[in-house]
């Protein structure tokens, strides 16, 4: 539903956000 699906997205967004983050680090 679409529950399930802004979850996913939200976590999706949150996984850029976390590789973006270990980028910018190194």
């Amino acid at each position: 539903g679409l529950a399930s699906r802004y979850d996913k997205t939200a976590t999706s967004y949150a996984a850029g956000l976390n590789l973006a983050a270990a980028l910018q680090w190194i």
